[in-house]
């Protein structure tokens, strides 16, 4: 009963009310909800409001048939919910996803475990942030562990490479400029040698002639 509502007032309009409210519905799949009249008439509501109908088993009640569910369920994958079998963590992780806006590297990672089962593909610098940002909100697929531990060796050696480059350029630039400099100064010493030379030829021309004239005169 709820107790909000005013003694004989129907509370039947009320739970349409808040379906045409809301955008989610979740119903408990059990042997009991199954065959609940009430459970059988709010889900067809939320189905013909197209609202998205989230199905939690919650209970292990033998081989549960198509047949057996609700027409507005049985065509959706259930959500395992059933104590004992499931990483219950994980599984309210998908849940809370899919009651507010989904994790966008949620279904990268999803997609990306599969390319890297047929090709070996790693996951980028950009997802490794990303999953590390929502590792809370995240249900990590099965061999998942490995494809982000790979992936995150595989960034490591490759800015280690990278740094390595970047100290090899500095120190080949320091190396042009100092071999730079050097030539400069071997160059200016040619210049002072070949300056001399001309000086030391135009003196001995000079004093030769001088002499020239003397001895003549």
């Amino acid at each position: 009963m709820d107790k909000a509502l005013e003694e004989v007032k129907e509370w039947k309009p009320q739970i349409e009310d808040n379906l045409r409210k809301s955008n989610r519905f979740i119903v408990l799949i059990s042997s009991y909800s199954v065959k609940s009249k009430w459970v059988l008439h709010e889900g067809s509501i939320a189905y013909a409001l197209k609202q998205l109908i989230i199905p939690l088993q919650i209970e292990d009640f033998g081989k549960l048939l198509a047949t057996d569910l609700p027409i507005w369920v049985e065509e959706k994958q259930l959500v395992n919910f059933v104590e004992g079998i499931i990483d219950y963590p994980n599984r309210l992780r998908r849940v809370k996803q899919y009651l507010g806006e989904p994790l966008p590297i949620q279904k990268h990672l999803e997609e990306m475990m599969i390319q890297y089962k047929t090709s070996g593909m790693l996951l980028s610098e950009v997802a490794l942030n990303l999953i590390e940002k929502h590792k809370d909100k995240i249900e990590f697929p099965e061999g998942s562990e490995e494809l982000i531990e790979k992936s995150r060796r595989a960034l490591h050696d490759y800015w280690t490479q990278y740094a390595e480059l970047e100290r090899n350029y500095d120190n080949a630039k320091i190396a042009i400029k100092n071999l730079n400099e050097t030539l400069k100064s071997y160059l200016s010493d040619i210049k002072f040698q070949r300056a001399f030379i001309v000086y030391l030829c135009i003196t001995v021309a000079y004093y030769f002639l001088v002499l020239l004239y003397i001895y003549f005169n």
